[in-house]
């Protein structure tokens, strides 16, 4: 399943710590897990005039380590490692989160969109069935596009959003809450949410079937 970590800041932050230890939890392989989250991964952040950057790659998350130790300065981030459901998936960059919204819902690497938020998604949603065509071709793509879905088994489905001043999740699983809860941080100027709870912050739960706002 894919990983997620939704950062927002309130002041001047180095965020290099805790990519690299999110990039080390998803080279990590879970029992859940198939190699960890092998797939490409790709990150969007916030400039000063509250423009959305993006950039992507097929590369594992683990292997732009010097991307990750020097990454632009801002007070929002969203970095997404993704693990391909399906072989027929994989090596296509037009699926890699997160997307920016409003637009398509796969951009070329290094666009700049002033757009007001963006969104990640990991999970495991089983006989998607949508009472009309939606953009997208992968079910992330279209849970992007619709985020209401008739579906006959919801196993997991983790949603994230983020914009210019707070950090927004939802978090819904059926079984193997270890693997699938997301958790939450708020304090010391920094909010975030992430599907791992990283080393040297007080990640907590979030309350499966709310919605947390930070």
């Amino acid at each position: 399943m894919c990983r997620f970590l939704l950062l927002h800041t309130d002041g001047p932050f180095d965020p290099a710590p805790l990519f690299a230890a999110f990039a080390g939890a998803c080279h990590y392989s879970r029992p859940l897990d198939e190699g960890g989250q092998r797939d490409g991964w790709g990150i969007t952040w916030l400039g000063a005039d509250d423009t959305w950057s993006l950039h992507k790659r097929l590369a594992p998350i683990w292997e732009d380590a010097d991307w990750l130790a020097h990454p632009p300065r801002s007070r929002a981030y969203a970095p997404h490692a993704r693990s391909a459901s399906f072989e027929r998936d994989r090596r296509n960059i037009e699926y890699n989160q997160p997307y920016l919204y409003p637009g398509d819902v796969a951009r070329a690497p290094g666009v700049r969109q002033a757009h007001p938020y963006a969104f990640a998604f990991n999970g495991l949603l089983r006989g998607v069935r949508l009472p009309r065509p939606v953009d997208g071709r992968i079910g992330a793509q279209r849970v992007w596009s619709l985020l209401r879905a008739h579906t006959r088994e919801l196993v997991a489905c983790n949603i994230g959003l983020i914009d210019t001043q707070h950090v927004y999740a939802s978090c819904e699983y059926s079984h193997a809450p270890e693997y699938y809860q997301l958790r939450f941080h708020h304090g010391g100027g920094l909010r975030a949410v992430c599907s791992e709870p990283l080393p040297g912050y007080d990640f907590r739960d979030v309350p499966p079937g709310q919605v947390l706002t930070l």
